[in-house]
């Protein structure tokens, strides 16, 4: 699969702020992206193909959630 674009939302976990772990940090970077319809816009503008990857991070950890626009 050949991509034209993405969205790549980095989103720095705090404890206990609001999330648990990172990966509802993750979850999160993800849901902004459907929230802010980032994906949409750049379908919009000619991007066929759109990989979103939500990304949240403390120091060296990290988790990665990701998904294909269609």
């Amino acid at each position: 699969m050949i991509l034209n674009a993405f969205v790549l939302p980095l989103t720095s976990f705090h404890k206990p702020k609001r999330e648990k772990d990172l990966m509802e940090t993750a979850k999160n970077a993800m849901a902004q992206i459907e929230a802010r319809k980032y994906a949409e816009e750049l379908q919009r503008d000619g991007s066929h193909k759109v990989l979103k990857i939500g990304i949240g991070f403390s120091g060296k950890q990290l988790e990665i959630r990701y998904a294909h626009a269609i």
